[in-house]
């Protein structure tokens, strides 16, 4: 069940980035500006990022998760803007996490 999880988690980015990509494509966000694209799709991948923390797994203390898949997804495929915001959304996330019991060890890595 654990790695389940993991797989879920780690499967998200790929699927909001099919999704996003869909959009810009063949819809009206496609048409925003560049600025507030890039805003949506890093608030977008940074809460998928917190979501990715949230659904660790537990290996003696440390969380074992996907949460840099997000942003590196948001960053490679729709622009560094994107990937900066959504890593400081789930760096953040990251950082009062181990406030509600995941692991400490990675805290200040993140």
């Amino acid at each position: 069940m654990e790695i389940t999880k993991l797989i879920v988690a780690g499967s998200l980015p790929v699927i909001l980035a099919m999704i996003l990509h869909y959009a810009e494509k063949n819809t009206e966000f496609g048409k925003w500006s560049s600025m507030k694209r890039q805003l949506v799709i890093g608030l977008a991948f940074g809460m998928l990022a917190v979501f990715s923390t949230e659904f660790s797994i537990d290996i003696g203390g440390a969380g074992l998760n996907v949460r840099d898949a997000a942003p590196l997804t948001a960053g490679l495929l729709f622009g560094g803007p994107a990937g900066i915001i959504a890593g400081l959304i789930g760096a953040a996330e990251r950082w009062f996490a181990s406030l509600w019991g995941v692991g400490t060890y990675t805290r200040l890595a993140c």
